[in-house]
């Protein structure tokens, strides 16, 4: 590496991985910057508006005791594209190695005791690409005004980075002290473990925030937070960040790679994303704890190949990572398509983020299932279809039913119609807006009355083999806290009820306010199943009661401890819907029986 000499302003050139102690430069670009080529001349280099900020740097460096400093614009020789990717490849070390890095915010002008950290905040240097290993590698960071005024260091700020950046505190508070020689390169080690603590899909957050002006040099200034060596190829465009991503695949067993949202980017139904943007909100997305049994992967001309656990859905699947939220024990997936004898699957559109899944059913109700998805578009694939735009997808609140064993279930119909998408297995609770909402409204026919906190309800009828029918009202409600609302999804059990019968079509138009086609008076039981579901509605300890009455059906359901947001605000939670054929058999055998 070269090196600028604080005193004599020369660059000298160190090989073999021995050079002395030495101060580094961490900047955004801006016009006119130095370049190694420009450095030979000083006439040339001093009329360039860069120049002063090197000499400035080697001030500070030699202020602080050191013989050396090193910057980006002059000490790579960037007409080589051997050495620039040698740089490149070897920055993060050499940013670590640095005894200190000078971070200099240029549109931040003097330090201002009362006004400097909210400038700090909306710097420049902290949304740019390549500062944010120069923030993270370097074992003691100082930040300095346009005036190189000190403004403080990256442990004493670290509230305001960790705003600034979205990087948690304990990434950015440690900091080195002096370290002998020969434990130089243990803590080298020691700092690449503290920033591989975080999951890929935290670092991915990270880099999400950021921006580069050459489009390759997103993934390119990553390489170093992922401990990765690759070669560059400028003019790549956006497969400079899937080259990256296939990388990590080779060295990491991190599923939470996968656990980004369709934020921008082509339809190619991968498993890897198309952009950094698509990880913004990812960050609570860890590895499941150790002890846990490991699912390799690994990249084959065809595709990755991987084995996950499938959910099935109605016409697709959920496949469940070896991933948790950060904090819980919920699994979490992603939604599928697939086909189950030639093993090809990719990832649908929607829903558009990472699924909470419910608890234990990725062990019960989904086998291990190996496939291969494609990591870009090859033409093997159908690329995914687009999204749809009916009220089932595009719903304020609804559920993402699941079911154990998929082939059990024939039908699903709603009341009010319409409400079951059986390709995006999406039952709608809250429909979009009032333009698609039904009419008239049959949970104001149901209830007569304000419920504050009511905010929808639908109720499904599932046909099930051998004629079997389960009847289930859904509701989503809500809960205050301050001035904070939260949604709460509950369900009740029709089905004792209406005595395993199906929904009667009377019933159905009383709910939905339709007047009677005769003039006799209803039947008395219409009034009890109204009042009843009224009570569901605005109790769900009413609907806890019946549900405890409903413990000779042969169906169980699960709800998702959390639910989860669409890119479009939906609100949607995993639902599982399981059959035991034992209690279907021994029921029909029952009634062959008379019993």
């Amino acid at each position: 590496m070269r090196l600028i000499n604080t005193t004599t302003l020369a660059l000298e050139h160190f090989l073999g991985g021995r050079f002395p102690k030495y101060a580094i430069l961490s900047h955004t670009w801006g016009t006119e910057e130095v370049t190694y080529q420009d450095w030979s001349n000083p006439s040339t280099a001093s009329r360039l508006k860069g120049y002063e900020k090197i000499v400035s740097t080697c001030q500070q460096a030699k202020k602080d005791g050191f013989a050396y400093v090193w910057v980006d614009t002059n000490c790579i020789d960037k007409s080589s594209s051997a050495e620039l990717a040698e740089a490149i490849n070897s920055m993060f070390e050499w940013y670590t190695l640095a005894e200190v890095c000078y971070a200099y915010l240029a549109d931040v002008e003097t330090f201002k005791p009362l006004t400097h950290t909210r400038e700090i905040r909306r710097s420049r240097w902290f949304r740019r690409g390549w500062t944010l290993q120069e923030l993270l590698a370097p074992g003691r960071v100082v930040f300095y005004a346009a005036d190189w005024s000190p403004l403080g260091t990256r442990a004493t700020l670290a509230r305001h980075v960790s705003a600034a950046t979205g990087i948690a505190m304990r990434y950015l508070a440690p900091e080195r002290g002096e370290v002998a020689d020969d434990r130089i390169h243990s803590w080298v080690r020691n700092r690449y473990a503290l920033v591989h603590d975080a999951s890929v899909a935290e670092r991915m957050t990270w880099l999400a925030r950021r921006e580069t002006s050459r489009v390759e040099d997103m993934a390119y200034c990553a390489l170093g937070i992922f401990g990765i060596h690759m070669p560059l190829v400028y003019g790549e465009g956006i497969r400079a960040f899937s080259r990256l991503q296939e990388e990590i695949l080779k060295v990491s067993d991190d599923h939470s790679l996968f656990c980004w949202s369709w934020a921008v980017g082509e339809r190619q139904g991968s498993l890897l994303s198309p952009c950094p943007q698509g990880f913004r909100e990812a960050a609570r997305y860890v590895p499941l704890q150790a002890g846990t049994r490991p699912l390799p992967y690994t990249m084959t001309n065809v595709g990755l190949s991987i084995r996950l656990p499938l959910i099935r859905c109605w016409s697709s699947f959920i496949g469940a990572l070896n991933v948790q939220i950060a904090g819980e024990s919920q699994l979490v997936g992603i939604s599928m398509s697939g086909n189950l004898t030639t093993g090809r699957f990719m990832r649908r559109h929607y829903p558009d983020v990472p699924i909470p899944i419910c608890h234990g059913v990725e062990e019960v109700h989904a086998p291990l299932t190996d496939m291969f998805v494609p990591t870009r578009n090859t033409g093997r694939w159908e690329i995914p279809p687009p999204l749809s735009q009916d009220t089932h997808t595009h719903c304020r609140a609804g559920v993402l039913l699941s079911f154990g064993p998929r082939e059990d279930f024939l039908e699903i119909e709603t009341v009010p119609p319409g409400r079951f998408s059986t390709s995006e297995s999406i039952l709608a609770i809250c429909p979009l807006d009032a333009k698609r909402a039904d009419r008239p409204d049959w949970n104001a026919e149901v209830l007569r009355e304000d419920a504050p906190s009511f905010k929808g309800a639908t109720i499904a009828e599932l046909t099930l083999k051998r004629g079997k029918r389960e009847t289930i009202l859904f509701v989503m409600s809500s809960f205050h806290v301050d001035s904070r609302v939260y949604p709460i999804l509950y369900y009740c059990r029709l089905t004792s009820a209406l005595k395993h019968a199906p929904l009667p079509r009377l019933l159905r138009d009383f709910l939905l306010g339709v007047e009677p086609s005769s003039a006799s008076p209803l039947p008395e039981t219409m009034h009890h199943h109204r009042d009843m579901i009224r009570q569901v509605i605005v109790d769900p300890g009413y609907a806890d009661f019946v549900n405890s009455k409903a413990d000779e059906s042969p169906m169980s359901v699960s709800i998702a401890p959390n639910g989860f947001s669409t890119t479009a605000a939906s609100i949607l939670k995993h639902v599982h819907v399981a059959v035991s054929s034992k209690k279907i058999l021994g029921a029909e055998v029952s009634e062959e029986l008379g019993d």
